[in-house]
């Protein structure tokens, strides 16, 4: 299989412009009846100019940063950032990201090889090795990260059925390395456009890998039951050191910040399913999970500048779910599950604004994540319109730390805030899908089709203290599309569509990443209006766009 593609566009933000190219092969030989080798390559080059995230205000003012590339005479809401003169120390100049040239322009390649043995009909082995390069050069912020990033993988596992008392049992077991090299240099940006490399502002060196292992077992004890059990691990290793430069007109000075971190989990896991009859499933599931940090993450402090942010922990969940589905004709189907998890040290990022290197990471040291997930699928009139269907979803996702204390401080002071009950941010809790079909069965029209698409997505907290929301919003999508009937001949292989999306034309936030308090000089908590001002947030969405095209299927 070869497949390539190359995707441009001008972007509906200013300063959104992109190109990406993509190669992929895939082979596939059969060396014998029991054992065939998989090779696949994948390489993509991205070139991507980006904007930067907007504070509410400047979302409420210029969602799409129009008129924003000259900053001494912008329009209102346009966002700047604010780079050094002379690349080193001193003075700043603020600018827009297209006058300072911000994007992320990127390559990455990834070459596999899996063999497989079949030991006979009921065990199959396979062995894997995956190399994958990546070489950055991303100027996203006051600061341009380069450099490269490779990394490797090994995984080796067997899978194996069989009979135990009679019933059908399904053995899983494997094995995994993989092992990130990197280097990364971090260069001040200067005013002069092109994303000009000034003076550097860091560098980091180092190492992750991570011995992995996982077994599982899947055993239809009964007729109407099965069960599966599975447990995995892993320790992971970062070492890794950072340099921080900093200038003045005496001279350059030095820091270096060293992290040393080793993690061990395991996480066990169960799940039971019973299917008393074809229209009902029953399944309850309690499984465990864990997240380990990574080399970022220890390197960027609260304040969003490099630093010592050493400190952090693996997160760790405990989650029930329980559920069922019932299909009771072949014209409905219905899912419904709620789960209940219980974090601890969960791992959460917050922006600390456009001037600043990145995100932060820190451990909230204890959370609760619980919530229902909705599916239906229905033809309402399956005689009068048997090509008419209803597909609706829908999510309450109910996030809260349960114990968490965040210290915010000024120039003159510190304070601690309790944040137990409060909600989690960057978390929608409602969301729905409900998506209205139809395609003509047979006829004239046979082929023709097309849906209605109503998507929402509730408002949702932005900060710790929950203060400031981002406004929630509902679309309304449209697609018409025509598949010839296979009496056509060689125009069955045509595939026709037209979509309009956001039909409204709704000015929406597409995506919104969490804002950080703060600490207002009379020592309490930075208001709604203060955060609104709180840059490095917030993407527009598309506003109404119209897709169209064909497919061929050769």
């Amino acid at each position: 299989m070869i497949f390539g593609s190359d995707v441009r566009g001008n972007g509906f933000i200013a300063n959104s412009r992109y190109n990406t190219s993509t190669e992929n092969v895939r082979l596939r030989v059969n060396l014998t009846s029991s054992d065939r080798l998989i090779l696949k390559f994948v390489n993509n080059v991205t070139d991507a100019f980006l904007p930067v995230r907007l504070s509410l205000n400047q979302y409420r003012a210029n969602p799409y940063q129009r008129g924003c590339y000259n900053a001494a005479n912008a329009a209102t809401g346009c966002a700047t950032v604010n780079l050094l003169v002379n690349g080193s120390y001193g003075t700043k100049e603020a600018i827009s990201p297209q006058a300072a040239g911000l994007g992320r322009f990127d390559r990455r390649t990834v070459v596999g090889l899996r063999w497989e043995h079949d030991f006979n009909a009921r065990t199959i082995w396979r062995n894997q090795f995956t190399y994958d390069q990546r070489h950055i050069d991303q100027p996203t912020s006051p600061v341009a990260y380069v450099g490269p990033y490779n990394s490797y993988n090994a995984s080796s596992d067997i899978t194996n059925h069989a009979r135990l008392a009679g019933k059908s049992l399904e053995t899983f077991g494997g094995i995994s390395f993989d092992y990130l090299d990197f280097g990364s240099q971090i260069y001040n940006i200067m005013p002069l456009g092109g994303a000009t490399r000034g003076a550097m502002n860091s560098e980091s060196y180092g190492h992750q890998w991570n011995l992995g292992a996982r077994f599982q077992e899947d055993w239809h004890f009964a007729p109407n039951w099965h069960v599966v059990v599975g447990l995995g691990g892993t320790y992971s290793d970062i070492g890794a050191t950072e340099t921080l430069y900093s200038y003045s007109a005496m001279g350059q000075n030095q820091r270096y910040i060293t992290a040393n971190r080793f993690y061990f989990n395991l996480a066990p896991e169960g799940a039971l399913i019973y299917t008393p009859s074809k229209k009902w499933t029953f399944h309850t599931r309690i499984g465990t999970a864990y997240g380990t940090p990574s080399s970022s993450n220890l390197f960027i402090t609260p304040q969003g500048q490099y630093g010592n942010n050493t400190q952090l922990k693996s997160q760790t969940s405990v989650g029930i779910d329980l559920g069922a589905d019932w299909h009771p004709s072949s014209n409905i189907t219905m899912q419904a599950t709620g789960f209940y998890e219980f974090y601890n040290n969960e791992l959460v990022s917050q922006s600390a604004g456009v001037n600043t290197v990145g995100a932060y990471t820190f451990n909230a040291p204890a959370s609760q994540h619980r919530g229902i997930v909705l599916g239906l699928e229905w033809k309402p009139f399956p005689a009068m319109l048997p090509g008419g269907r209803i597909k609706l979803s829908y999510t309450y996702d109910n996030q809260v730390y349960t114990n968490y204390t965040e210290i915010l401080s000024n120039s003159d002071l510190s304070r601690s805030f309790s944040r137990k009950g409060k909600y989690i941010p960057g978390v929608i809790p409602n969301f729905l899908n409900a998506r209205f079909l139809y395609d003509q069965p047979d006829g004239v029209l046979e082929g023709l089709g097309g849906y209605a698409e109503v998507t929402w997505r509730d408002s949702y907290w932005l900060d710790n203290a929950n203060r400031l929301k981002a406004p929630g919003y509902a679309l309304l999508n449209l697609e018409v599309h025509y598949d010839p009937p296979a009496r056509l001949g060689w125009a069955h292989r045509l595939h026709w569509y037209f979509e309009v999306q956001n039909v409204a034309n709704q000015t929406y936030i597409a995506g919104a990443t969490n804002v950080s308090d703060s600490l207002q000089a009379n020592g309490q908590q930075a208001t709604a209006r203060t955060l609104m001002n709180s840059t490095g947030s917030i993407y527009a969405g598309s506003p109404r766009a119209y897709f169209g095209g064909v497919r061929i299927r050769f």
